[in-house]
């Protein structure tokens, strides 16, 4: 049986609401003020992996964040602020309209910038 309780199906229920909530703000800002297509989205993976290095060396190396609340912030705000569908769906878009190379490049974006901000974030994160 899996290791979870309705209570944490509600946190993970109100933690992705947020990070969702937070995610269409960006993107609405983003286009609003700079309209320019997709930078929402990007700018929401790219936040949401920094907070991610943050949250990881809280919630695992500093157990500041017990269980069932390190479920809402990975898998409910961070799960609801980041999205790989919405990347997807970005780049199909790009592609689709004949921009190969910004799709190529907002892919790369997404997942080497991502990726180098988590590690930057966690290692900030736990040297502080």
């Amino acid at each position: 049986m899996p290791d979870f309780s309705i209570y944490s199906l509600f946190l993970v229920f109100v933690g992705g609401g947020l990070g969702s909530m937070l995610r269409f703000a960006i993107g609405k800002f983003s286009l609003h003020y700079f309209g320019v297509y997709p930078y929402g989205t990007l700018a929401a993976n790219i936040l949401g992996a920094l907070l991610a290095g943050i949250a990881s060396v809280i919630i695992y190396e500093r157990q500041v964040i017990h269980p069932p609340y390190n479920d809402f912030v990975l898998a409910g705000f961070l799960g609801g602020l980041t999205t790989f569908s919405s990347m997807i769906l970005d780049a199909y878009r790009l592609a689709e309209h004949r921009m190969l190379w910004v799709a190529a490049l907002y892919i790369f974006l997404n997942v080497i910038l991502g990726l180098v901000l988590f590690g930057l974030a966690h290692h900030i994160a736990r040297a502080a």
